[in-house]
Formats: structure tokens, sequence, C-alpha cells
């Protein structure tokens, strides 16, 4: 046993990590179970970069705008 860390410490966190693993797989799970999901509608990057540099292209006009005012 190192002296940095006693076994409570140790066995917290395992139990952290276990419930992180477990998180983990419910959301892959999830990500699967809504990908195969003939009702979802995917966004490609294309879409997703344009509608982002539209959307700064604006937030930036407006603080140009309030900075001018």
């Amino acid at each position: 046993m190192d002296g940095d860390t006693n076994l409570p410490d140790k066995l917290e966190a395992s139990q952290q990590d276990a419930e992180y693993v477990a998180w983990f797989r419910e959301q892959v799970e999830l990500g699967l179970r809504e990908a195969n999901d003939p009702k979802t509608v995917m966004v490609g990057n294309d879409e997703i970069f344009r509608d982002l540099g539209e959307r700064l292209v604006r937030w930036r006009e407006r603080a140009v705008q309030k900075k001018a005012s």
C-alpha cells in the first residue's frame, strides 16, 4: 500500500470508476438505439458548420451594433 492513498480512498475511486463505466455504456447504448431508429433525422457536418457560421455572423453583427451604441 502506498503512503498517499489509503484503502477507503481506493475503494471510493474504484466505485466512481465503475459508475462512470456503467454511465458511459448506457450513453453508448442510447446513442446506438437512436442512430438505428428510422425516425431519427441525421444532420451532416456540412449543414451543422454552415448553420454555425451563420449564427457566428449574426452574433458578431449584434456585438458590433451593441458596441457602436
